[in-house]
């Protein structure tokens, strides 16, 4: 796979540039604080009560705003997968690869250096559990990007939440429970077999993103109280709520523990979330901010964050503007590392300063943003300063001061004032700047030994002739397979010399004996006969019929043979023949495994 490689970066911001060697400090537990880093995925700034929602009850997190250095303005990016790579690397997320959420779009660039990475090299031991969202295949994954241990999915969206299959490191796995249960306790095992080294520990929480399961005991709770009176509408309210005040619970859990073990003050604990609230017409108390997730006003980029660490910060409401690339290198600084090996850049800023009351201002930067909507280019995005905010939609240019118009009402731009086209030309140069070296081409690789079996998705291949998707891509599958032009097409770049296994997981629905399912790739054909297979729907416990996400169903895996590979790109392509235009055929994934 061709890497970014431009160490490129804004003169629009002021930005530090960690070049020293990191790697040659090894630190103790007596030195280094841990790090507990939790994100919840599409809660937005108003899904909080300590930010006025009244109707849904946080006490944990109550409690550590209370205690905590909280952000009042800070900025996520508009969507999932993005936000995570800037987090991880400190970077815009434009200039790490990831600018979208599915179809591969949602890969950070293994040649970042992540959090992770950085802390690895210096003693920490490192743990991811939840939604990883930047990459599904090795060294894309998040053991290929610093961690040494993974429980979770790789997907921006899941279908299940009830007893969910999940992935262990780069192996599958069947999990018990409900799934934020499920990653809390795996968190809790992971802090205590690291309670004396210091360990960074990443919870990346799916709730509450839809599908709408929540236990019980969450939804009952809010499906009474809440007064909305379209029985669709409080159900979807009564599921986020109830995801958010489990999650609540299962922070209060890890913090407990982290007391249990006196680990408490020797541990930064940083909350935040991913994104704006999927409002979707619900109402939905986000706190008059404009928009949503998916968008670059207020609404959709502003969301909670605290950094706690008792005993070491008081606490504060941090008002001027900050951002998820600053977390990083707050993160280095807050455990003693003034300078830290990175192959590129970083864009943000260290906030220790301010956290720990040593100053109340942070140097004057404008901070950026972009969402992708389907090509290349500066629309849509957004430029914020210390008061003010340009957003760019499409053809409009609007221009708001946050200091007297927090919700986004007076648009001020006229570009007759070079003040306010120079704001404009500054976040065009960014984009430019940012987006040159962007690379969108997938291409899976094969022959890690690290991860010897690769469960390609269908979704991300080419597909032509009648091929199409079911529902969205993510943990979604293909259909119409019904003749020879309905091909799928997938580039992998083979590592490794050598045998490859190949197997599909597929439903076949037709009463036909004569399908025939074809692969071929590097001058070799492996053509099988399709055997029958009808899908079983699963269990899925929605609380609201799901769109455009497809429901969990039984999947059958079939053998198709083996083809010896070389090193080096080459294309594979899959059709079946024999079939009809039935959409009788569905396939989800391809199987390569090493031999």
């Amino acid at each position: 796979m061709k890497k970014l490689t431009s160490t490129c970066y804004s003169l629009l911001v002021l930005t530090p540039f960690y070049v020293v060697n990191a790697s040659k400090r090894m630190v103790s537990k007596t030195d280094s604080p841990n790090i507990l880093l939790i994100m919840t995925d599409d809660q937005g700034w108003g899904d909080m009560q300590a930010n006025g929602n009244e109707l849904i009850q946080t006490p944990v997190l109550n409690s550590l705003y209370r205690e905590s250095a909280v952000f009042e303005r800070f900025y996520a990016t508009p969507l999932s997968a993005t936000t995570r790579a800037s987090l991880l690397t400190g970077r815009y997320h434009l200039r790490t690869g990831s600018i979208f959420v599915q179809n591969g779009l949602e890969n950070m660039n293994p040649e970042e250096t992540t959090l992770a990475e950085i802390l690895k090299k210096m003693g920490y031991t490192t743990g991811c559990f939840g939604k990883w969202h930047n990459g599904a295949y090795f060294p894309f994954s998040p053991n290929g990007q610093g961690f040494d241990e993974f429980l979770g999915f790789t997907s921006g969206h899941w279908a299940n939440y009830f007893n969910p299959e999940l992935q262990r490191n780069e192996k599958q796995t069947q999990g018990k429970g409900y799934i934020t249960d499920i990653f809390t306790d795996a968190a809790l095992q992971f802090i205590e077999s690291n309670k004396n080294r210091p360990f960074f520990c990443y919870v990346p929480y799916n709730a509450p993103h839809s599908p709408y399961q929540v236990p019980d005991k969450y939804f009952d709770k809010y499906d009474k109280s809440l007064s909305i009176q379209n029985s669709k509408d409080r159900a979807v309210v009564a599921s986020v709520y109830g995801m958010i005040e489990n999650v609540d619970d299962n922070i209060g859990r890890i913090i407990t523990r982290l007391d249990e073990l006196k680990l408490r003050e020797n541990t930064i604990i940083v909350f935040l979330t991913d994104n704006g609230p999927a409002f979707k017409n619900v109402p939905r108390y986000n706190g008059n901010l404009r928009g949503q997730k998916g968008e670059v006003h207020e609404g959709g980029v502003r969301v909670p964050c605290i950094i706690n660490w008792k005993g070491k910060i008081g606490a504060s409401s941090i008002q001027q503007p900050t951002s998820v690339i600053d977390i990083l290198p707050t993160m280095l600084e807050l455990c003693g590392v003034n300078n830290a090996e990175t192959k590129f850049p970083i864009d943000g800023l260290s906030l220790k300063n301010v956290i720990l009351n040593k100053t109340n201002q942070l140097p004057k930067r404008n901070l950026y943003t972009h969402r992708y909507t389907g090509k290349m280019s500066p629309a849509t995005g957004a430029l914020r300063t210390n008061n003010l905010c340009l957003t760019v939609v499409k053809d409009s240019v609007l221009l708001f001061n946050l200091s007297n118009d927090p919700y986004q009402n007076r648009n001020l731009f006229d570009r007759n004032y070079p003040e306010h086209k120079s704001l404009l030309n500054n976040y065009e140069n960014w984009f430019n700047q940012a987006s040159q070296n962007l690379n969108t081409n997938i291409v899976v690789p094969l022959g890690y030994k690290q991860a010897p079996e690769v469960r390609m998705v269908a979704t991300e291949g080419r597909l032509s002739g009648k091929l199409n998707v079911v529902g969205a891509p993510n943990d979604n599958w293909v259909n119409g397979f019904a003749s020879k032009a309905d091909s799928l097409i997938l580039s992998i770049d083979v590592k490794k010399n050598g045998n490859y296994q190949f197997e599909v997981e597929y439903t076949n629905a037709s009463k036909s004996n004569n399908i025939t399912l074809s692969l071929c790739c590097s001058n070799s054909v492996l053509s099988v006969n399709l055997p029958q297979f009808i899908t079983e729907r699963l269990p899925d416990h929605d609380r609201v019929d799901r769109y455009p996400c497809a429901y969990p169903q039984t999947w059958g895996r079939l053998k198709l043979g083996k083809i010896r590979l070389s090193s080096g790109v080459c294309r594979l392509k899959m059709y079946a023949e024999n079939s009809n235009s039935d959409n009788s055929i569905q396939l989800k994934r391809i199987i390569a495994t090493a031999l």
